[in-house]
């Protein structure tokens, strides 16, 4: 019978088994069949596979799930599923793994083990950047633990739905998540949940410049984290730690603790924590002038996250180096690099890419006197920054805004955009990296219209600045 349908052609020989030519012949055989002869032949091809490579089935897993799953045997089916799911997250096919934990949902029935699945797609959508549907996930998910009156592990949960949260632009909701699960933790005494809280508050902080309150957090979560051995909480509450030295003018700390937390991530496989400090490295290196370094960094952590199916931490890598690219004055790829990102945004929806690609392309806008296309990507990013209420993105923006001003002769706008961002610097941050091109810039208008004691009203502000950082940036 092979000899035939081979001479007619339907099925050819590869690597020593046979398949059919076109998909459409197999799909017409297959639906041929009776239900029960389909469910029987599963069964032989799951049992053939398993039978080859027992030794090694994970080489097969998928296929197996899927042939089990066919055969109507849900549980080994869900059992190589799961196998299959870690096999591609091992070799950084996020995507598919996140697929292969699908299969398995769809063939749990208990609630709990639906709930941890809910909890492991959702956290696999973060990494894949797909922040609508991490936050769907997560929420399902912490919604059933509640239920089951999971109180530790809906309090995990929490605080992976707050990050998704946080990187889909919704910072109060983030906090408020971060502040729910720390409640429901610290009745239970000291464990690892309680100190991944403490990171999330120092990360929160770090992310919104308050950095002496996200140090003190960041400590808290060291200090149970080194108390419980749990070494990876360390790593990723270093990274705020250390990120915070920077922006308050401790550099030397600050670029130590983080090239000391990205080489224990990588050494240790922490591609979260690993794609993080690339980010945060190369941010702080550019902040303080250190181009070249910081370019490297962010180049090196693109190629990291992309072997590894790290989309979000990535595209944030990419983008610190088109900043870096856009400081240096190369605009054509600095270019490049943030249009790739904003067509990205199209498959993953995520605020995050959008704000902090325009937040890129508005000042690189500016940078080649491209006022009117600067003005147009202003107006498209305030209302993500204003949500997100960051100083990270209002400081680029809102300086591109006071020279877009400018450059288009009005100058009563540009103070307007200068002195909101100096006020809320003042009110809610103690950065001392961020602001220092927007007070240079004022120094310079207020000097250029003969305002000398404007000029030294925000001389003084730019000089202690410099006092505590070596960058204006």
């Amino acid at each position: 019978i092979v000899r035939a349908l081979m001479d007619e052609r339907l099925i050819v020989e590869e690597d020593k088994q046979f398949r059919f030519r076109h998909a459409l012949t197999r799909d017409t055989v297959y639906g041929e069949l009776l239900s029960v002869e389909r469910v029987q032949l599963h069964r032989r091809v799951a049992q053939t596979l398993a039978s080859r490579h027992e030794t090694n089935l994970e080489i097969n897993a998928a296929e197996l799930a899927h042939h089990y799953e066919a055969a109507g045997e849900r549980n080994e089916a869900r059992r190589f599923a799961l196998m299959a799911a870690d096999h591609a997250e091992g070799l950084g096919s996020v995507r598919d793994a996140r697929s292969q934990v699908a299969t398995a949902l769809r063939l749990a029935d208990d609630e709990g083990e639906r709930a941890r699945l809910l909890r492991r797609s959702g956290n696999l959508a973060f990494l894949s950047g797909l922040m609508p549907d991490a936050i769907a996930e997560l929420t399902a998910s912490m919604e059933s633990l509640e239920r089951l009156g999971d109180t530790r592990l809906r309090a995990a949960t929490t605080l992976d739905l707050s990050i998704a949260t946080l990187m889909d632009g919704r910072n109060a909701d983030a906090l408020r998540l971060r502040h729910q699960a720390l409640e429901l933790l610290e009745p239970l005494g000291d464990s690892i949940e309680l100190a991944w809280a403490y990171r999330a508050l120092g990360h929160h902080y770090m992310l919104s410049s308050a950095y002496e309150r996200s140090k003190s957090w960041s400590q808290k979560a060291i200090d149970l984290g080194r108390r419980l051995g749990a070494d990876e909480v360390v790593t990723e509450a270093s990274i705020d730690f250390g990120s915070s030295s920077v922006y308050v003018g401790n550099q030397e700390l600050g670029l130590r603790m983080l090239g000391e937390s990205l080489a224990t991530a990588r050494e240790r496989g922490w591609i979260p924590a690993a794609g993080r400090a690339h980010v945060n490295l190369s941010s702080g290196l550019m902040g303080n002038d250190r181009y070249r370094e910081g370019i490297a960094v962010a180049r090196e952590g693109v190629d990291y996250c992309r072997t590894r199916g790290y989309e979000f931490a990535q595209q944030l890598c990419q983008m610190n180096l088109a900043g870096a690219l856009r400081f240096i004055g190369s605009w054509r790829e600095a270019e490049e690099l943030l249009l790739d990102v904003l067509v990205s945004v199209q498959e993953t929806d995520s605020n995050k890419y959008r704000l902090v690609a325009l937040c890129e392309l508005g000042p690189l806008r500016a940078d080649q006197g491209r006022w009117e296309e600067a003005r147009e990507v202003i107006a498209e990013v305030w209302p993500l920054a204003e949500v997100r209420h960051e100083l990270q993105q209002l400081a680029p923006i809102r300086t591109a805004a006071a020279r877009t001003a400018i450059a288009l002769g009005d100058r009563a706008q540009a103070w307007t955009e200068l002195e909101t961002l100096r006020d809320y610097w003042i009110e809610a941050t103690d950065d001392a990296s961020h602001i220092g091109l927007a007070l240079y810039l004022a120094v310079e208008l207020a000097a250029h219209e003969g305002d000398v004691d404007r000029a030294h009203e925000w001389l003084r502000l730019l000089e202690d600045v410099a006092r505590r950082s070596p960058s204006p940036h």
